[in-house]
């Protein structure tokens, strides 16, 4: 069914919906990040809605703060609305494949200063004591991931299917 024939009957075609709706799980429920601290606390492993952290004093899951780190996780949060533009087709695969890649990668490219400004000791990102006071992450691309296997298993169905 094409994006005309939804819009002329009001019913959105079910893949669509659907997908959208695993790529919102994904982005909420996986993780994005380990977190690691440069400073004496322990090492975590970071998604929207939970973090799970294991050292000798504190071990296991917790529920956190889903905008705790808002300006780390804003393309993340708005991925989900490109991924529906491309569904929808008003975008393309190039361009939502750069958007995936740029939502993973922008955890990565805040936490870049930090980490230079921790491992020489200069900056504005470090606390009077040395250790930073921003969080550093490395990324984990699931939604890319999950982003790449959903556009080249549509770009397959779409070979398939003969264009009327």
């Amino acid at each position: 069914m094409s994006e005309a024939e939804s819009q002329s009957t009001g019913v959105l075609n079910f893949n669509i919906i659907l997908h959208t709706i695993l790529v919102l799980l994904v982005v909420l429920f996986a993780p994005f990040a380990i977190h690691f601290d440069l400073g004496p606390g322990p090492d975590s492993i970071e998604a929207l809605v939970w973090q799970y952290i294991e050292s000798p004093w504190q071990m296991g899951f917790w529920f956190q703060d889903p905008l705790r780190y808002f300006d780390a996780i804003v393309f993340r949060l708005l991925f989900p609305l490109q991924f529906l533009r491309y569904c929808l087709g008003r975008s393309s695969r190039k361009i939502t494949l750069l958007a995936a890649a740029y939502s993973e990668l922008h955890v990565a490219l805040i936490s870049l200063p930090v980490y230079i400004s921790w491992l020489y000791q200069l900056g504005p990102f470090l606390s009077p004591g040395g250790d930073p006071i921003r969080p550093v992450f490395l990324p984990i691309p699931i939604l890319f991931i999950l982003a790449v296997l959903v556009i080249f298993i549509d770009r397959q169905r779409s070979k398939l299917t003969p264009s009327i």
